[in-house]
């Protein structure tokens, strides 16, 4: 059986909520690649909290403000680096 660790969906500008909580589903994701779709909002991020293996999720021109900041803060397994840390992704998102 394939098992699907790494996804990217960087190319893909129409990716919506609903197919995040699809990929969500996915039980062996570790890693997603956001880096450009336009359309996706702060609960669509939030839903990525079902994916239990979830360890990085990349964006670089999602627009989702603090709301999304803080979606990405709720899940648990994300690691956010040893230079960046938890807490400053917190922080950016309060202040």
């Amino acid at each position: 059986m394939l098992k699907t660790t790494h996804l990217s969906v960087s190319k893909k500008a129409d990716l919506t909520d609903a197919d995040l909580a699809a990929f969500a589903q996915m039980p062996e994701l570790e890693r997603i690649d956001l880096s450009t779709p336009k359309l996706l909002t702060a609960e669509g991020l939030r839903s990525l909290q079902s994916a239990a293996n979830l360890r990085s999720v990349i964006l670089t021109s999602v627009e989702t403000g603090d709301a999304g900041i803080d979606a990405l803060a709720e899940i648990q397994t994300l690691g956010f680096g040893s230079a960046l840390g938890r807490h400053a992704v917190t922080a950016l998102s309060n202040g």
